[in-house]
């Protein structure tokens, strides 16, 4: 294997300083039995609906593979940045003995507790920690590799893609969420940002375009099926991702206020409203995604 050069994490999350981060993000699938009723509520959660799409093909042709050859063989899923683990439980709950899913994340007790998670949710899952820069797998190992977030971590973002095309079979597909800068059409975040309150940490290091994350993939053998532009109206719709920031300031009242507001409406919401949000914000990328971004790319892309 040949040797790559470590990676910076831009997060700065490291044990000796005490600060490392925990995503303790719930798996809206959690019952023992799961029904038809229950997958379907992932049309509410518009990331995961996308990627497990993309998934769900991956596994169709895997299928085939196995009836033509006589011989049955699980998809090999690898979640690259699991954090506490939702997403591995809920692809179990899914589809079951039908895949093997294996699990990283670059940070040790993101490691430990998800490993506690899958334990208590019933299902088994191979997770581990990686440093950001090689994942511990041999060559050509796995038929799907899924990652939301990840890809932001890292100044290295051609290592990175790099490491995900080595471990990924021919033909094999890569399922990616990431954050990108700040378009022009998020224009409270845009002003805010001009005027000093960051939303969001190191947004700076995101992909600016979507041409340059299309060129890096394609540098890495990957073939784009499908990207998506995140647009979700989140000062409305994600009023905790402007709540701590602005609750700091003296300035900015007007927006303090409706902030206020909608994390008050969206705390106190019935479950079926939430629901009903997330709903909306997978018709907005469907819909007005194709003329707009906010922040953010969904990509669905398969190895050559």
């Amino acid at each position: 294997m040949i040797e790559k050069s470590s990676q910076t994490n831009i997060w700065g999350r490291t044990i000796e300083k005490g600060i490392e981060t925990l995503s303790d993000e719930p798996p809206f699938l959690f019952m023992d039995e799961v029904g038809f009723w229950d997958k379907a509520k992932i049309v509410f959660y518009p990331e995961k609906f996308l990627l497990y799409n993309f998934v769900r093909k991956a596994l169709g042709d895997k299928k085939r593979e196995s009836r033509q050859s006589g011989k049955f063989n699980k998809l090999k899923i690898l979640d690259v940045g699991c954090g506490s683990a939702a997403a591995i439980i809920e692809m179990k709950k899914i589809w079951g003995k039908e895949i093997e899913v294996y699990g990283v994340d670059s940070v040790n007790l993101q490691v430990e507790f998800a490993k506690k998670n899958i334990k208590r949710h019933g299902v088994w899952a191979d997770i581990g920690y990686y440093d950001g820069n090689l994942l511990p797998f041999k060559n050509n190992f796995f038929d799907v590799v899924i990652s939301s977030g990840e890809l932001n971590k890292f100044y290295d973002t051609y290592n990175w893609l790099e490491e995900v095309s080595r471990v990924l079979l021919p033909g094999g597909r890569l399922a990616l969420a990431c954050d990108s800068q700040l378009s022009k059409n998020s224009y409270i975040a845009n002003y805010l940002d001009k005027r000093g309150v960051y939303i969001e940490e190191n947004s700076d290091k995101y992909f600016q375009t979507k041409e340059k994350l299309e060129n890096i993939l394609q540098q890495n053998s990957f073939e784009i099926k499908k990207m998506y532009n995140v647009f979700g109206s989140s000062f409305i719709l994600h009023p905790e991702k402007y709540f701590d920031v602005l609750k700091k300031q003296k300035k900015f009242l007007f927006w303090r206020l409706f902030n206020k507001l909608f994390f008050a409406i969206k705390k106190k919401s019935p479950v079926f409203l939430k629901r009903f949000f997330g709903f909306c914000v997978l018709l907005k990328i469907l819909i007005l995604g194709r003329f707009w971004r906010d922040r953010g790319y969904i990509v669905l892309a398969q190895k050559k």
